[in-house]
């Protein structure tokens, strides 16, 4: 992994996954592996914003993590190679997917509940054009910042900052 600085908690990540890793992730998002849903709001949207898709996981409350044993290995794998950048230990707590098209918008929203800090954000789909959107986008004191959606590129940001 290589990291970039772009602002005090934001950080634009270069090859994020060795490529066995990547397509580990990338078969997880086929549908004959894992079923789809497509019912993800955020708590900021009304009934009428269009619902991205993410891949089912129990929904028990306490198990924000789900059973997706590749995710979690993966995710732990990622929470390693932050930890040595911030030079902190991290704890692993939730494993989220977004599935959405080219061109389908999302809105601004905070990931973390109070106590957690980092969202490690990875772009995995290996098969998409960067016209098509899907960057990540934050506004900082200085503006906004963006990270363009590059396969195996990733961001590391403050859970807590609004961003889409």
């Amino acid at each position: 992994m290589i990291f970039k600085k772009l602002d005090k908690n934001v950080y634009h990540v270069k090859n994020v996954l060795p490529n066995n890793m990547l397509h580990q992730v990338v078969d997880e998002f086929k549908p004959r592996y894992n079923h789809w849903t497509f019912s993800k709001v955020e708590k900021t949207e009304d009934e009428n914003y269009p619902r991205r898709g993410r891949i089912f996981k129990p929904d028990a409350k306490d198990q924000e993590l789900g059973d997706n044993l590749t995710f979690i290995s993966i995710g732990e794998y990622v929470k390693l190679n932050v930890e040595k950048l911030l030079q902190k230990k991290l704890k692993l707590t939730r494993v989220n997917t977004n599935i959405q098209f080219p061109g389908m918008n999302s809105s601004f929203h905070i990931d973390g509940p109070e106590g957690v800090q980092w969202t490690f954000l990875i772009f995995c789909q290996t098969k998409w054009n960067t016209i098509w959107g899907g960057e990540f986008c934050t506004q900082t004191e200085d503006g906004y910042i963006y990270v363009p959606y590059i396969p195996n590129h990733g961001c590391l940001f403050d859970c807590n900052m609004e961003h889409t």
